[in-house]
């Protein structure tokens, strides 16, 4: 999945892909972690990596649980094929229980 093991810069460079592809600006995601524009540009680039704080900030700013977040941030092309079972159980179960909810009331509906 990732290059080497303790690569930061690359789980980094997700999460705020991640935030982009949700609509957010690297400029609202830079307020959201307390940091510049700049550092979230270098960490979108894969220069620099956001820190344990900058991470919960960010979890505290969308509301959704920090292992959730990382898990959407995963592209699902750096997954073996062998191991897409294993990922798709994982995020049911740290699917985030607002989601959850959200998804028997449409179902009830």
């Amino acid at each position: 999945m990732f290059k080497e093991q303790g690569n930061y810069s690359e789980i980094s460079a997700g999460f705020v892909q991640l935030l982009v592809k949700r609509g957010h600006t690297l400029t609202a995601i830079a307020k959201m972690a307390g940091v510049t524009k700049s550092f979230i540009s270098r960490v979108n680039a894969g220069t620099r990596s956001l820190t344990l704080d900058h991470l919960a900030k960010l979890e505290t700013a969308v509301g959704e649980p920090l292992p959730w977040l990382w898990l959407e941030s995963i592209p699902l092309k750096s997954i073996p094929k062998e191991l897409r079972p294993l990922y798709d159980m994982t995020k049911k179960m740290v699917k985030p229980m607002q989601q959850r909810a959200r998804r028997k009331k449409k179902a009830a509906a």
